[in-house]
């Protein structure tokens, strides 16, 4: 097991970047539904609208700052410094110069 599948399984990361993907396929602002229901015919595991719109919510969050377009690795990799971040007992999530290229 890899340090990043002990913050979240395997299985997690992939339907994380399908949906950060999903949205970056779509010609336009899309629901937690209607992502749902573009995933159900791409991944194994069809999601729920509740388990997609929970990722939704987590892109959303400042410390993950998702920008439509951004490759669903790259995101991944923020949510998981989070993760790491907030396990290890920090307080401040914000990226920094060091951990996000975007600066």
């Amino acid at each position: 097991m890899t340090a990043d599948e002990e913050l979240m399984a395997a299985d997690q990361q992939a339907f994380v970047r399908a949906v950060v993907d999903a949205i970056n396929t779509a010609t336009r602002e899309v629901t937690a539904v209607e992502l749902a229901g573009y995933l159900a015919g791409r991944i194994a595991l069809a999601p729920g609208r509740d388990e997609v719109a929970a990722v939704t919510r987590i892109l959303a969050l400042p410390a993950v700052a998702f920008e439509r377009g951004e490759p669903g690795n790259v995101v991944l990799a923020r949510m998981l410094d989070v993760m790491e971040a907030a396990a290890g007992g920090e307080d401040d999530f914000s990226p920094s110069a060091e951990t996000d290229s975007r600066y």
